[in-house]
């Protein structure tokens, strides 16, 4: 992680009169499948930063992905210098004073954040059986769910800082049909907040609801 209350002090250091800098860290981990068996799944931690700056009235600012390739006070002396070299802005009037608190309640999943690989590649294993299970026409084309933990801190030259986190599980499915010489297919795509929207407890309660795969199987037999 980015050390962002150091940057802040660096950035004062080199002439900046105001400073504020926002990282999100993001941790996306998914699974898809390819008919029936698992194709591939990955784990991928990304980090962004933003930083804004102002000399006097003047205002500059930068962003970027952080990875091996980007070295941060490069990022920061380039908005410094942004700043240095844009006209004045007489009618700035500053970094607000005062980063409002967000509640996560609602928002951050913690069950959803900690699910691991193996718990997403047997959601997508139950899934592919749901479809097979739910009517022998139906085939699985390709099942794919991904989780992202999103964490986001802000600093300012005020020595006040702020941070939020949120999950979300993106869910993908695509199912064939077959009937005699009629063929068919179908795809849905959704977006939810918690892994157990997507994932009922056992697999005798997902027969027994209505999850956005027999959405996918009803619609396309009908």
């Amino acid at each position: 992680m980015v050390d962002i209350e150091s940057l802040v002090k660096r950035a004062e250091d080199l002439g900046a009169s105001n400073v504020r800098i926002t990282v999100i860290k993001s941790k996306r981990k998914s699974v898809s499948s390819v008919g029936e068996k698992i194709y591939q799944s990955n784990v991928v931690t990304s980090y962004n930063i933003g930083i804004f700056v102002s000399v006097g009235k003047r205002i500059g600012g930068t962003s970027a992905t952080v990875n091996e390739l980007v070295n941060v006070e490069d990022l920061l002396l380039k908005a410094i210098k942004i700043a240095k070299n844009s006209p004045e802005d007489k009618d700035w009037p500053g970094i607000a004073r005062g980063l409002s608190k967000v509640s996560i309640s609602g928002v951050h999943d913690k069950k959803t954040a900690e699910t691991t690989i193996e718990g997403l590649a047997d959601a997508v294993m139950r899934s592919c059986e749901l479809v097979t299970s739910y009517d022998k026409r139906l085939k699985p084309i390709s099942t794919g769910i991904a989780v992202v933990e999103s964490e986001t801190k802000i600093v300012n030259s005020y020595d006040e800082s702020v941070s939020s986190a949120e999950t979300s599980v993106m869910f993908s499915a695509s199912v064939k049909s077959k009937d005699g010489i009629k063929e068919g297919s179908y795809g849905e795509y959704r977006i939810f907040r918690r892994i157990d929207d997507i994932r009922p407890v056992s697999y005798t309660h997902l027969r027994a609801h209505e999850t956005s795969l027999h959405l996918v199987c009803r619609l396309l037999l009908e």
